[in-house]
């Protein structure tokens, strides 16, 4: 019997804003001054010009109670009535924050982590997750995550291995499409001598046969469930013959961009791994199971197009793209937008600093206006996304994993920005 299970998607909860303030200056009171400017108004959140009085925690250190906020704009002052001492200085905008934050000598710091799966092809669990904790760390800082040492093959690895800190916390995934489950590891909670355990751990991973049963969206190995082998199949075609057919366009095209790729693939793994907030109708059914039996055209010797010789069962191979586009929102409302794009080990860059102006292709449903950019990875691999005048974000490696991703700021550290990511979907721009 067929069973549907049904997942119940919801964001994550956001921390509120608290705020610590080292009093470099020295000043005899710090106020502090936080504003949210996303709008088309601004808003004070602690008091108007020059600030709220803030507690002293010792040491120099001072802080602001906790402000029901994800992000704003902080600075400090002496709280002058006239001619207030201020940081940052005058005509220059607040330190980007969220959550809670360390701001000393110009330099935000923040608190974080990074977890750490370790899957098979079907979703089951290998170990326990890792969780790495950032401790008042900044968007300077690196992690570093690592695959198990009782697996012996190379994993498939969505999401930075290693990579830069930023506010929001990071999920890394490493999957073993054959791996085992240390036999001494107690997250196996499998009876080895459970008769009703059939599945082959070394089944490998094949191409769908007609005739199809049930036709489910993002199903493309028509095994009637979207899980991690979907993404797998669509990857393993692409290395392979690279070639679809018509039903696997239309149920792995889960982007509705008419192209069946890698940012497809990507989307029905993070489907399959329960991180998407919108499930795009992945899962959903277009008709019953096949009842009926379906004759094969194969044994009509007049109609088969197999046994004309003039036919060619498969096109040409096409080759995988080098080139992949990557979009920014502008959620700091930058007056121009642009990516400095180069080679990490020649130094080599597309155009010289600030880099490219990017293209704008819509606004979304926050008001955020999207830019793109491409970017040819045999050619470079690092892009840093700027305003041109002063701002601009922490350097990014680019692969090919991250075509189609979305890239929004999170916080700053002096004039070095933060950024998180998410999965580009077109279809709600306007």
């Amino acid at each position: 019997a067929n069973t549907t299970v049904t997942y119940v998607y919801k964001k994550a909860a956001y921390d509120p804003l608290k705020i610590h303030y080292y009093n470099s200056n020295s000043w005899s009171k710090v106020c502090l001054y936080s504003y949210d400017d996303s709008g088309a108004v601004s808003k004070n959140l602690s008091g108007t010009w020059p600030g709220t009085a803030m507690t002293s925690e010792g040491s120099g250190w001072y802080v602001y109670p906790e402000i029901d906020v994800q992000s704003a704009k902080a600075m400090f002052t002496n709280g002058a009535a006239t001619g207030a001492l201020q940081e940052p200085g005058a005509n220059q905008p607040g330190y980007e924050v969220s959550g809670e934050v360390w701001i000393k000598n110009g330099t935000v710091s923040f608190n974080s982590k990074v977890i750490v799966s370790y899957i098979d092809s079907t979703g089951k669990k290998l170990a326990d997750d890792e969780i790495i904790t950032g401790t008042k760390v900044t968007s300077a800082d690196s992690y570093t995550t690592q695959g198990l040492s009782s697996q012996t093959e190379t994993p498939v690895v969505i999401g930075n291995a290693s990579g830069k800190w930023s506010v929001s916390t990071k999920n890394i995934i490493y999957i073993y499409p054959n791996g085992t489950i240390d036999p001494t590891d107690p997250t196996d909670q499998t009876d080895p001598t459970d008769p009703t355990d059939t599945t082959d751990p070394t089944d490998p991973i094949t191409d769908p046969t007609p005739p199809y049963g049930l036709i489910i969206f993002g199903d493309v190995n028509f095994d009637e469930t979207v899980n991690l082998r979907d993404a797998m199949t669509i990857q393993k075609i692409m290395i392979t013959t690279g070639q679809f057919d018509s039903l696997q366009v239309m149920l792995g095209d889960v982007d509705r961009n008419g192209v069946l790729n890698l940012r497809d693939a990507i989307i029905i793994q993070r489907y399959a791994l329960q991180l998407l907030d919108d499930t795009m109708g992945i899962g959903e059914q277009y008709r019953e199971p096949v009842t009926d039996p379906i004759t094969d055209p194969v044994t009509d010797p007049v109609t088969d197009p197999v046994t004309d010789p003039t036919v060619p069962v498969t096109d040409p191979t096409v080759p995988v793209s080098d080139v992949i586009t990557v979009y920014f929102s502008n959620n700091y409302r930058w007056s121009s937008v642009k990516a400095y794009i180069w080679n990490a080990a020649s130094a080599e860059h597309e155009s010289a600093w600030p880099g490219t102006e990017m293209t704008y292709v819509g606004t979304n449903s926050y008001g955020e206006e999207i830019y793109k950019v491409e970017i040819d990875l045999s050619k470079y691999d690092m892009i840093v996304f700027n305003n041109g005048s002063g701002y601009q974000t922490m350097d990014v490696t680019l692969d090919k994993s991250m075509d189609s991703t979305g890239f929004y700021l999170t916080g700053t550290s002096g004039n070095s920005m933060s950024y998180g990511t998410y999965v580009f979907d077109p279809s709600g721009l306007s």
